[in-house]
């Protein structure tokens, strides 16, 4: 019994068989009587070796569907597994690097440990392990997900509450941040779309020299409407274009802190909402002691398309 109803769609498909052959022979008897009786009987031992050909067909059929409800459920639980060892690894780890970081902090206000550097690195090495696995485990949780609850957003009143985010950083650079995005410029969008924008505002940061100049603008392009964050530093070479958006990719940068994840994110988030990411040069003019006005090359324009309401 309890297979029959876990796997009663396979009954139910045999069933349906045998009622619809039982109406072909209701219809066809009322047509025609006994001659169809007759033609019936002529025909039975062939249509009965056509019949029992399809049980083993049909056997096959059901034992390959219930292995296959087997499979899924023991994927299920295998993810089921993964997703609990996942978070209880996410949690000792947090408490453990916390633990590290909290006395690496007091380590270095205590007189006793003034000339020691190994504190400077550990407490800087703890803050890294920190980032790198509340990232991982914000990078997991997405990809986990279907879809997203969207609600009404204006763009301009989240991407500045991003730079508020990273004030310190573009400050101790002297860095300019210019948002020109209008207000009222409003989409659909789950509260994660912030973190996209606080992912590559922190590229910005990161990546732009002193006294650098950060703008952000948004474009119509029909349908979708465009965000651009445009800066001064080193650009992506072209091969790394696509990389970057994927995993622990950072585009070749050396000597920059960060986890490699923060763009992998802000792609899954955008393939959340339907839109789409990339980056491009940023293209600079500049106008010569002869006032001829000559383009170069200088940073990335990082653009993020979504669907307008």
């Amino acid at each position: 019994m309890y297979f029959m109803m876990k796997y009663r769609g396979v009954y139910l498909i045999a069933i349906s068989g045998i009622v619809l052959n039982a109406f072909y022979f209701i219809y066809w008897y009322k047509k025609f009587g006994k001659e169809f009786i007759g033609h019936l009987l002529e025909i039975a031992p062939l249509e009965f070796a056509l019949v029992l050909s399809t049980v083993p067909l049909g056997l096959l059929f059901a034992s390959l569907y219930a292995e296959e409800l087997r499979s899924a459920e023991k994927l299920k639980a295998a993810l089921g597994v993964k997703d609990l060892f996942a978070d209880i690894m996410r949690h000792d780890l947090l408490n453990s690097i916390g633990l590290i970081k909290g006395l690496s902090e007091l380590m270095k206000d205590d007189p006793r440990f003034a000339d020691v550097d190994d504190v400077d690195i550990i407490h800087r090495t703890a803050i890294k392990l920190e980032d790198q696995v509340k990232m991982a485990a914000k990078y997991a949780k997405l990809e986990a997900l279907d879809k997203v609850e969207l609600e009404t957003v204006d763009v301009a009143s989240m991407i500045d509450e991003a730079i508020e985010s990273l004030r310190y950083q573009f400050s101790s650079k002297k860095i300019t941040v210019e948002n020109k995005i209008e207000r009222g410029l409003m989409v659909k969008a789950a509260p994660y779309l912030k973190d996209v924008f606080y992912n590559i505002l922190s590229n910005a940061a990161k990546y732009s020299p002193e006294r650098g100049r950060v703008v952000i603008a948004s474009e119509d392009s029909g349908e979708e409407v465009e965000i651009l964050v445009k800066d001064e530093g080193p650009g992506v070479k072209d091969e790394y274009k696509e990389k970057i958006f994927q995993r622990f990719t950072r585009g070749g940068k050396e000597g920059v802190q960060g986890t490699g994840l923060g763009l992998a994110i802000a792609k899954r988030i955008i393939e959340l909402h339907n839109g789409r990411i990339w980056v491009e040069d940023n293209w600079v003019e500049n106008r010569d002691k002869e006032g001829q006005i000559h383009k170069k090359k200088q940073g990335s324009v990082f653009i993020v398309s979504i669907p307008k309401i």
